[in-house]
């Protein structure tokens, strides 16, 4: 039998069957392929070591075209190409230090702390008919419960034959807030969206009070981006005067949303 250097530059040897060389020089090609995965193997794995990187890496070359790479480092896996390009994938980063603006839950939550929840029907401070968390009984009130979902209750409540449940007083809220009081304070404050979160929370708790429909100068300043100018004179009034010489807590709350006037800004 002739020795030869390659299967590629020398003519085969006469005595070899034409299937036999074909099936070795497929299995040297299938060696030599072989041999490359094996090295690019050993060239991610060098490149992806470090402190914090176990001592072995592992790549899978998945089978289909274009493969995409992925390198195992401990539990994470890491995508070295994608399918079409093979370029690295560059992940979307989320700003976690983006200041938060109010949420409905926000907004939910500061009037459960300022109004409190009653299931009976009672009279607020200036003699209107109110239940749940300050919901006060109005012309339009039956179809605002239908809406919510909890129509079936209202006479019943309203007449004082049946308590609110809480549950209930929370769909009525949480059904206000998003269809009357929220849309009301963003038509009053034109640039309400922009604010920050105790800003937002805070001309939405007045909006729902009536406090800031009433002090047009406030709306003004807090229009203008005047803010502490906006704090100041949200307090400058005679209810205020009168519920700290008489120790409601009237202007407890009316002190929070001067300071939230006060020290407004736009987070965007």
């Amino acid at each position: 039998m002739k020795r030869f250097k390659s299967f590629y530059n020398q003519p085969e040897p006469e005595e070899l069957d034409e299937d036999i060389v074909r099936k070795i020089k497929d299995t040297a090609k299938g060696l030599a392929t072989g041999g490359a995965i094996a090295a690019g193997a050993m060239g991610l794995g060098l490149a992806t070591k470090g402190p914090d990187s176990p001592q072995t890496s592992q790549v899978q070359i998945n089978d289909k075209p274009n493969a995409v790479a992925q390198v195992k480092r401990g539990n994470t896996t890491l995508q070295q190409g994608t399918p079409t390009t093979g370029v690295d994938v560059a992940k979307k980063v989320i700003d976690k230090n983006k200041p938060a603006q109010a949420t409905l839950d926000d907004h939910s939550d500061h009037l459960h702390e300022y109004e409190g929840f009653r299931g009976k029907v009672y009279n607020d401070h200036k003699g209107n008919p109110t239940v749940g968390y300050g919901h006060m009984f109005k012309s339009d009130s039956k179809a605002t419960w239908d809406a919510a979902g909890i129509g079936h209750l209202h006479d019943s409540v309203k007449s004082g034959k049946a308590s609110l449940p809480e549950a209930d007083a929370r769909k009525l809220l949480h059904h206000e807030l998003t269809n009357t009081y929220i849309p009301r304070a963003q038509k009053l404050v034109k640039n309400y969206d922009r604010l920050n979160k105790d800003a937002q929370v805070a001309v939405v708790g007045s909006v729902f009070r009536g406090g800031l429909p009433g002090s047009p100068k406030t709306l003004k300043h807090l229009n203008a981006g005047n803010f502490k100018k906006a704090g100041a004179e949200f307090i400058d009034n005679n209810e205020y005067r009168e519920s700290k010489a008489a120790g409601t807590g009237v202007h407890k709350r009316m002190d929070f949303y001067s300071n939230a006037y006060g020290n407004a800004h736009y987070v965007r």
